[in-house]
């Protein structure tokens, strides 16, 4: 069918206020490499930047705060905290966004810059991820806790000295997570381990941490890199089941890989090298780079690949492993780019500046894991799994219950059109019970027409959950092949 949204499937001290300026920039030019425009923070910017479905660019920064950046590059809203943000916002299916700051404090934040809710942590920098329930994956005070987006406990997984590594969650709803004990660790959405392999540095007797998330491709393998003491360190392949399906000797790895088309893995190295290496494990080749590589690559939809190592450079190189385009850039960089829908990358330096690079990709890549964290909300989930209609009426109620999805119509009608729609999904699920896949996909395309966003016909519901509503609508007719 043809898609109506055009969305992704359903499936990262205290300071003193400073005065934010916009560096007054004339671009003339869309040029490939070439700036469009750059935001100065109070502070260093060791946080990935993050893009949330209507283009706002969400960053943190070393002056407390974190950023709202509209696609121009002016400022929509600033949020404080109570500490330097050195951890990556993400981004839920209802807007929310999740930011950690070195204090130790995880904030959810409404999309309009509000507070939502606070939880008390542990010192560090830590990022979230979330499941296909969402459920917040995220690991501090030595455990990987599994939050309920209402900031309830769901439980929490032991770990031997949590090094600030982002979960991520597989196909079949696994969490992944790397420990300083240097074991990978799979656990099971209900917070019981299915196994641990230790890969980093096993000749020695004492653990070397693993610094990096891992990355999922659609074949369930799980690619994880390691600091194996020296100049030594691997990448890893690793079978769903635990077992080592490959390793290929790089330097340090402290970043995690990204996957491009034809699931060829891209990874930097802390001795300045991009590799690109085939899924059998394979070189197909390495390239220099300015500085140790501290944040992973990112890869756009014409398979340029774009990394920005710690010293000096944004670089764009060719599938091929040819330099296509290299831009200067002030301070050193710890940040992951992430690029937005029209193409444009977006990066910060420790400078304090955020940039906004013009470039020839016209978004991220098709590709099973095409940047850190997965994709620009980070995310940090694997392709989709086979929603079903109970998702969409389980994500419903939940929006329902914490007022993130509200009824819209004249007078009292609001209440009834919100339990309309609710009914509507119900028939089609009753449908598709008794195999009349044509009726419930009439069913759908009525309910997704009442939480579009469009003003024919009117919707019955609105709320910051409505367009996470409507693309989990969308992807299941998708899946039922409705036309």
């Amino acid at each position: 069918m043809i898609r109506l949204l055009g969305l992704r499937c359903w499936c990262g001290w205290i300071g003193l206020p400073i005065i934010l300026f916009l560096l007054p920039i004339s671009v003339f030019s869309q040029t490939p490499g070439t700036l469009k425009w750059a935001f100065l923070t109070g502070g260093g910017i060791y946080s990935s930047p993050a893009i949330d479905s209507d283009g706002t660019i969400y960053v943190g920064s070393w002056d407390n705060n974190l950023y709202a950046i509209n696609p121009d590059g002016t400022l929509k809203w600033i949020f404080s905290t109570d500490g330097m943000i050195s951890s990556s916002p993400s981004i839920g299916s209802d807007r929310t966004i999740y930011i950690y700051p070195n204090s130790g404090k995880l904030y959810a934040i409404n999309p309009d810059g509000t507070q939502k809710w606070v939880l008390a942590g542990c010192p560090g920098a830590y990022s979230a991820t979330f499941g296909f329930d969402n459920t917040i994956y995220i690991g501090f005070c030595h455990n990987l806790y599994a939050i309920n987006p209402n900031s309830s406990l769901k439980w929490t997984f032991p770990l031997y000295f949590y090094h600030k590594v982002a979960p991520v969650i597989g196909p079949d709803e696994t969490i992944y997570i790397g420990d300083n004990d240097g074991k990978l660790y799979a656990i099971n959405p209900d917070g019981i381990v299915i196994w641990a392999v230790r890969i980093s540095a096993p000749q020695y007797p004492w653990p070397m941490p693993i610094w990096a998330s891992a990355s999922i491709d659609s074949t369930g393998t799980i690619y994880v890199g390691t600091d194996d003491g020296g100049s030594k360190g691997n990448l890893f392949a690793i079978n769903p089941d635990g077992s080592i399906k490959w390793s290929f000797l790089t330097g340090a790895i402290w970043c995690a890989p990204a996957i491009g088309t034809e699931r060829t893995i891209y990874v930097g190295s802390y001795y300045e090298k991009l590799y690109s290496i085939n899924h059998d494990g394979t070189l197909n080749w390495a390239v220099p780079i300015e500085g140790p590589a501290h944040s992973s690559p990112a890869i756009g939809s014409d398979s340029t690949i774009y990394i920005s190592p710690r010293h000096g450079h944004l670089y764009a190189f060719n599938p091929d492993g040819t330099l296509q385009w290299k831009f200067p850039f002030d301070g050193s960089s710890y940040s992951a780019p992430v690029i937005g829908s029209d193409g444009t990358i977006y990066f910060g330096s420790a400078s304090g500046n955020l940039y906004a690079i013009y470039t020839s990709s016209s978004g991220l890549a098709d590709s099973d894991w095409p940047m850190w964290l997965h994709d620009e909300r980070h995310t940090g989930r694997s392709e989709c799994k086979k929603i079903e209609v109970d998702d969409i009426l389980e994500f419903f109620d939940m929006s329902v219950e914490q007022g993130t999805l509200v009824g819209e119509g004249p007078g009292k009608s609001d209440r009834g059109r919100t339990k309309a729609l609710r009914n509507i999904i119900e028939t089609a699920k009753d449908f598709i019970e008794v195999g009349d896949i044509e009726s419930a996909c009439q069913q759908l395309l009525g309910a997704y027409k009442r939480c579009d966003g469009l003003p024919i016909p009117p919707d019955f519901v609105g709320g910051d959950a409505a367009p996470g509503l409507a693309d989990m609508i969308q992807d299941l007719m998708d899946s039922l092949g409705c036309s």
